[in-house]
């Protein structure tokens, strides 16, 4: 094409580490796959190759000797030069008018097609949820571990060694490889994906703002990502394949168009809005609309002990509360079910884990309310004090927040306050991946799960025209919750 562009880049590195042949190279991750901290790694290199005492376990440490002098990021110790040729492939072949069209063409009522859905979080860099056109999962995975490498636990490794180095005032390195070393594997996966099980692509459409704020935690990776895996599918080719096989790198597939960040569709990804994909029940597709205040404690239809259950009940209409969002099956019954739910308190900057029953019958107790016979207790709200009712209010706030997180112990689960209809409360938890029909193992599952749902009702709306839908929140409620009543 012309406008070849030839690059100079100088080296780096001055001073490089050299590891001399003999001397002993530790694995930056042990026996348990974990990621060895950057203190930690130093002070066992200075016990295995120069003697100096240490204390810990070197039980799952992994280790070798240098079968020859290995010079550490060798490349930036020298002067390089880069030969650019840009090059048009198939530029004689008829640019696709319209590739969208053709693309919902193609998807319309076609069965065989799956959906992949990605979320994008801070406790998963990427998580993926493949599901069926019945809306089941068959394969969920968090994307931060590839190929038995951690990007997260190194890209958070490598922010924190940048921080450091700032308040130190000592050479900042650099953290742009790590983030594009990532991304390059992470697509490949999802591509991969993709053509093997003959799936589209799924995203929330996010807000730009939401992505330029986000930009400032510099291990994460949005604003990148959407356009890398965009220009892959421009022009997708496997080394694997053969040259002039589909796929091959002289027959490749071609599945978006230019990128453009602002569009419901380009190619075979698709975006969808991004409320309400995370806290939602999966098996009965509740959501919290509402906050609850001492105002309208008074708006509930029933509020009882459960005996049986030994939890409390919450008879709810969301109809009779103020929200600007309209539910679908609006009738619910809320259960303090479950024995933690976890708060995250700004003021004191800790984690509670709350027992809401407990909590409840505690205060009931002190202002020797009677609730142990099942009846209804509603009516004795309205005797309490102020502080009575902010109480209550926040207990069955927490109640309805389905989305707890403990960032002490890295857990981070749905529990939902209502009973599906095999009488259970659903929890996410890592045993749900090995279920008959899987559901989702944690919060960003559920988000990548929820993600791929919506998908599947854009899909399955497309018009006779070959257009897309326009889906509202309303809409999405009734799908999400039709699809687990009793017919």
């Amino acid at each position: 094409n012309g406008e070849a562009e030839l690059f100079y880049r100088a080296k780096s590195i001055d001073d490089p580490v050299i590891h001399k042949k003999g001397s002993i190279l530790i694995n930056k991750y042990d026996k348990d796959e974990e990621l060895i901290s950057t203190e930690e790694y130093q002070k066992i290199n200075q016990h295995l190759n120069y003697d100096k005492p240490y204390n810990g376990d070197l039980s799952k440490i992994i280790t070798r000797p240098a079968p020859h002098d290995i010079v550490k990021d060798k490349r930036y110790t020298e002067d390089k030069y880069f030969f650019h040729v840009p090059i048009n492939i198939n530029y004689r072949q008829p640019k696709t008018k319209n590739i969208n069209q053709e693309v919902l063409k193609i998807l319309k009522n076609n069965p065989d097609v799956k959906i992949i859905g990605i979320d994008r979080g801070e406790r998963n860099l990427l998580y993926v949820s493949l599901i069926n056109q019945n809306g089941e999962i068959e394969y969920q995975k968090s994307l931060n571990l590839i190929n038995k490498h951690n990007y997260h636990n190194k890209l958070e490794q490598k922010y924190k060694e940048r921080q450091t180095a700032r308040q130190n005032w000592t050479p900042i390195n650099s953290i742009k490889e790590l983030k594009a070393g990532y991304l390059s594997v992470a697509v490949h996966e999802i591509v991969t994906m993709m053509i093997d099980n003959n799936a589209s692509i799924v995203m929330e459409q996010l807000n730009p703002n939401f992505t330029k704020t986000r930009g400032k935690f510099e291990h994460q990776i949005y604003q990148k990502f959407e356009k890398m895996l965009t220009d892959k599918l421009n022009y997708l080719v496997f080394k694997k394949y053969e040259k002039t096989n589909p796929g091959g790198v002289l027959n490749g597939y071609q599945l978006t168009g230019e990128f453009n960040d602002k569009a419901r569709q380009n190619g075979f990804i698709f975006y969808v809005p991004a409320a309400y994909t995370s806290a939602i029940d999966p098996t009965t597709g509740f959501v919290r609309l509402i906050k609850i205040n001492p105002d309208n404690l008074m708006s509930f239809d029933k509020i009882r002990y459960n005996p049986s259950g030994d939890y409390f009940e919450f008879h709810i209409d969301y109809r009779k509360f103020p929200t600007s969002r309209m539910d679908h099956q609006n009738k619910w019954i809320i259960c303090t079910k479950g024995d933690k739910r976890y708060f995250y308190s700004r003021k004191s900057q800790e984690v509670t884990c709350v027992n809401v029953t407990e909590e409840i019958k505690t205060l009931l107790n002190k202002q020797e309310i009677s609730y142990q016979d099942g009846k209804d207790w509603k009516v004795k709200i309205g005797k309490q004090n102020k502080t009575f009712k902010n109480t209550l209010s926040y207990l069955i706030n927490l109640t309805m927040n389905m989305r707890y997180s403990n960032r002490d112990t890295g857990e981070d689960f749905i529990l939902s306050p209502v009973k599906n209809k095999n009488g259970e409360f659903f929890i996410s938890c890592s045993e749900n991946n090995n279920l008959p029909k899987k559901l989702p193992t944690d919060g960003d599952a559920n988000g990548a799960y929820h993600i791929a749902l919506k998908g599947l009702q854009l899909i399955s709306g497309i018009t006779k025209s070959y257009g897309l839908p326009n889906i509202t929140t309303t809409d999405w409620f009734k799908y999400a919750q039709q699809r687990h009543q009793e017919k």
